[in-house]
């Protein structure tokens, strides 16, 4: 399974561990074993590799781990994979993935995006073989009602203050009813804007924890697990935080 970031290589390895929500809705038997799952951390080198490959039901790892190997490793792996899984698979226009699609081009390849174009507007190579539409998630209800709160703020040197009063009233709101889990997302669109926005709610919000993430930060691993244990009220982000970035407390943006 190839997935474009760390943080998403750890959540997947964590549920392909267990099956995840397979077992749990019956698609899996509760006794069928868990499949033993090799994380890899660091490029591969060596003849040795393919014992520990083969020792494993399941090999999750981000493209460079793979692709960055010596000529000689890659095509001794070459055949060590029945199935090859892309994860957010509008990324396989890049270089490194498409280095890993042609090392294990007698495999079968399956990809699986949201987004099936790429940022050039063409069509991800490959036949559809499932498509779940949008509106078919609505009867199947996966999404629940978005409430929308309105600002309005004309002011430029204003307009942060209000929306992030707007949000914290809501938060408060829902802590009021029994909502103690849910947290707060602050999106910005560049570092610089992150770095003023995490200044400006630990200011404004002395008393709730905060969080910023994002590419420039040091110890990101840590944080994205503090942040899945509950441990923040309010994580500061660039765009979505992370891609495919699973945490269904975040529920005021």
């Amino acid at each position: 399974v190839v997935v474009p970031s760390i943080e998403l290589k750890d959540q997947i390895s964590e549920k392909f561990s267990s099956w995840g929500i397979l077992r749990k809705l019956g698609v899996i038997r509760e006794d069928t074993p868990n499949p033993t799952v090799l994380t890899l951390n660091k490029t591969l080198k060596g003849k040795d590799c393919i014992e520990i490959i083969n020792s494993a039901d399941v090999v999750i790892s981000t493209p460079a781990f793979i692709a960055r190997a010596q000529r000689d490793v890659q095509n001794s792996i070459s055949n060590c994979f029945s199935h090859v899984y892309f994860d957010e698979a509008h990324h396989v226009v890049a270089n490194e993935w498409d280095v890993i699609k042609n090392i294990f081009k007698k495999a079968k390849i399956v990809q699986f995006t949201a987004t099936p174009y790429r940022n050039d507007r063409k069509p991800i190579e490959g036949k559809v073989v499932y498509n779940y539409p949008l509106s078919q998630a609505l009867k199947d209800k996966c999404f629940s009602k978005i409430s929308l709160v309105t600002v309005d703020e004309r002011h430029p040197k204003k307009k942060d203050k209000a929306i992030a009063d707007a949000a914290m009233g809501r938060l408060i709101e829902d802590r009021s009813k029994g909502w103690n889990r849910h947290r707060m997302m602050v999106r910005a669109s560049g570092r610089a804007d992150a770095d003023r926005l995490y200044n400006d709610y630990q200011e404004w919000f002395p008393n709730e924890r905060i969080a910023l993430i994002h590419n420039g930060i040091k110890g990101k691993k840590q944080i994205t697990q503090d942040i899945r244990n509950g441990n923040y009220d309010i994580i500061v982000c660039v765009d979505m935080l992370k891609e495919g970035f699973d945490y269904p407390e975040f529920k005021i943006a």
